[in-house]
């Protein structure tokens, strides 16, 4: 288990460092006709094709250029962490093995040791939520209340505003938009596995329907930690919370949680590497805090040092 957490911590971080690629979207022209979805499931399904989890699809359904159609979703400014990672066949199989492993400790209560949890967030777990860049804005849009497993949308700058002051005046909102699927760029040839990065793109507030709802938001707050003297494979680990987006109070006792977990399995002596939240940072001494991510400050060097493993040649600044 300890060499498939080290594994996985290369596909992590070029998947963390990939972030910013999702406000980049290149504009081309776009396909006749248009796909309805009233699920994510549904939507998955359709962009993954042979990845789907279970799915008999031999290619996918869903290209760049086609216009697409998501009715009744809620929409939220958190975001997954790797977009469609929760949907595949491979996380599935690791989330499902992390089942029933659970520890009670009097501070923690119950809860996944390391190992699971790195399964878990290696299986599709974890959200983050991001600035404006050029008044562009991630979001993400959900009918099963997981953000983790919900669609990427991204809004232009003439949208942006507009969404952004309903959702705050109307924390739980459904939605029908109607928006392009787009390739995301990308700066790694390495990552999760084959998922294909695409983002519904949403250049038009005409294309927003809007409706007030009752329906439940689950997010996953989440980080890696690292533990500077434990042996190469034990190095590193995973944990995370789950957290309601809209209670800031939740998302505080969501941190707290991580911090007190890091602290019972390392002694006090782990440090965050990431962080999940570019408006509020939550890990003061994250090694790598999602905002450096998402301006491209990285120091590449430091980063290699923690991670002698992985390989930065080709990186690129993002700004």
């Amino acid at each position: 288990m300890e060499k498939e957490i080290a594994y996985g911590v290369g596909k992590w971080v070029v998947d963390y460092l990939e972030l910013p690629n999702y406000l980049f979207v290149r504009a081309r022209g776009f396909m006749e006709g248009e796909k309805v979805y009233t699920s994510e499931d549904q939507y998955w399904r359709d962009l993954l094709g042979p990845l789907f989890s279970g799915n008999r699809l031999r290619r996918p359904r869903l290209l760049e250029g086609q216009v697409v159609v998501l009715r009744n979703f809620q929409l939220s400014e958190w975001f997954p962490r790797v977009p469609g990672l929760y949907w595949t066949g491979y996380g599935r199989d690791l989330r499902s093995m992390a089942k029933e492993q659970l520890k009670y400790s009097q501070v923690l209560g119950f809860h996944y040791r390391p190992h699971e949890k790195g399964r878990m967030i290696l299986g599709g777990l974890g959200s983050v939520r991001t600035k404006e860049l050029d008044n562009l804005r991630l979001f993400a849009a959900t009918t099963s209340g997981k953000i983790d497993a919900g669609v990427p949308v991204l809004f232009s700058k003439n949208v942006t505003g507009k969404v952004l002051s309903f959702t705050r005046k109307y924390p739980n909102i459904e939605i029908d938009l109607r928006g392009v699927i787009r390739r995301i760029p990308f700066t790694y040839q390495y990552g999760a596995p084959h998922v294909p990065k695409m983002v519904v793109y949403v250049n038009s507030i005409l294309n927003l329907k809007k409706y007030v709802s009752d329906f439940q938001l689950s997010a996953s707050a989440w980080t890696i930690y690292h533990l500077p003297q434990a042996k190469r494979e034990k190095r590193f680990a995973y944990t995370y919370a789950h957290f309601d987006p809209v209670d800031d109070k939740s998302i505080i006792k969501a941190t707290d949680w991580i911090h007190d977990y890091i602290s019972e399995y390392t002694k006090g002596n782990g440090i965050p590497i990431s962080d999940y939240d570019e408006i509020t940072p939550r890990f003061t001494t994250a090694l790598l805090p999602l905002e450096n991510v998402m301006t491209g400050n990285i120091d590449y060097q430091k980063l290699s040092a923690v991670l002698p493993t992985v390989d930065f040649r080709g990186q690129a600044q993002f700004r």
